[in-house]
């Protein structure tokens, strides 16, 4: 065992801990995937290592001496994967016992990088805006079981502005007293690379966008809304010089609505946005209609439709959305249980309207 020079274990459950070091002196490949690991305090002293790979296994605890393997490998197209890591300390901390953000910083050729990140205080300023020269960053922000959080984005309060711009996964969860996710007038596009959406059990949530610009949903290729008992309208654009009198959302491919008891609507428009409050979003201000769908949006790449439980619909398509042009992609619509609410004949159009 004193030259082995490289490992690969496929979900077991391992330690790297002494006296390991004399078994694994002169391994220069570690390949653990999808392992149960214990302690890897003891990683510092393999030296003489070039490739590590934790992939898809739940590290509990980076150790700071990682920093010690100097002779790791960083090609023009390194890949860093840390997702089921969230642990993360601050550079300040006293007494750290686990890896900072800021040690990303040495690793100059790094171009793609998966984190998930549960303190925002902890993330060193301006590292992914100008220390890392990253070309694929995923950021997911996963909020659950949060009963003080009211607003998202409030007006007032930025947190993690540079990077909510990037943001491409968001999922708020068991948020019993969210109000809105935009809160105020925002003159800039805040989730200008947004395309995975989902909420489930926001109660106090009326709307999922409102006040929100064009570039806010132009990129958005899924949304999910699941048991939120308040939610009416599911997108409220802000209306100024540059809305056009159609929206088109070309890249979403899959709308969920599930469980929403209130929803009447999907996308409107408003013209007085900048002035109302989320509470007064769905009130007469606003004219929502009276079906899910109108001819102010389309989706042309829409793939799967899923409705269910939504009992205060009246239509899904209002009269004068042309469906094979609106929603030329439209493959599936589950409607779960919602065809008692709506007229016979309407069932019978929408899936004529696929037959081409």
């Amino acid at each position: 065992m004193q030259e082995l020079n490289g490992l690969e274990l496929k979900m077991v459950k391992i330690s790297l801990s002494p006296p390991s070091p004399y078994t694994f002196a002169n391994i220069r490949l570690l390949r653990l995937h999808e392992c149960e690991l214990g302690s890897i305090d003891i990683i510092g002293e393999l030296k003489k290592l070039e490739v590590l790979d934790f992939s898809e296994s739940n590290i509990t605890q980076i150790p700071s001496t990682m920093s010690q393997l100097t002779k790791l490998k960083l090609t023009k197209q390194e890949e860093l994967s840390l997702e089921t890591f969230d642990r993360w300390e601050g550079e300040e901390y006293e007494g750290r016992k686990n890896a900072s953000l800021s040690e990303l910083r040495y690793l100059p050729h790094l171009y793609a990088l998966k984190l998930t990140i549960q303190d925002e205080e902890i993330m060193p300023k301006d590292l992914f805006s100008r220390e890392l020269n990253l070309k694929k960053f995923n950021i997911y922000l996963d909020l659950y079981d949060n009963s003080e959080f009211q607003h998202f984005v409030h007006e007032n309060k930025k947190p993690l502005q540079k990077c909510l711009s990037k943001l491409e996964y968001l999922i708020l969860r068991n948020s019993e007293n969210l109000e809105s996710i935009i809160h105020g007038y925002h003159g800039e596009s805040t989730f200008n690379n947004l395309k995975n959406v989902i909420i489930r059990n926001c109660n106090k949530l009326k709307t999922l966008f409102f006040n929100c610009t064009l570039d806010d949903i132009l990129n958005l290729e899924e949304i999910v809304i699941n048991s939120c008992e308040k939610i009416e309208v599911t997108i409220i654009v802000k209306e100024n010089e540059e809305t056009t009198n159609h929206i088109e959302l070309t890249h979403l491919k899959y709308l969920y609505l599930i469980s929403l008891p209130q929803l009447h609507k999907f996308c409107s428009k408003s013209e007085k946005c900048g002035q109302l409050t989320v509470e007064t979003s769905t009130s007469n201000t606003i004219s929502i209609g009276e079906s899910l769908f109108s001819e102010e949006a389309s989706l042309p790449n829409l793939e799967k439709l899923k409705i269910c439980s939504a009992k205060n619909l009246k239509m899904i398509w209002s009269n004068n959305v042309l469906i094979p042009n609106f929603f030329s992609k439209l493959k599936e619509v589950d409607q779960g249980n919602l065809c008692k609410q709506f007229d016979e004949a309407e069932i019978h159009s929408v899936l004529r309207s696929f037959m081409f």
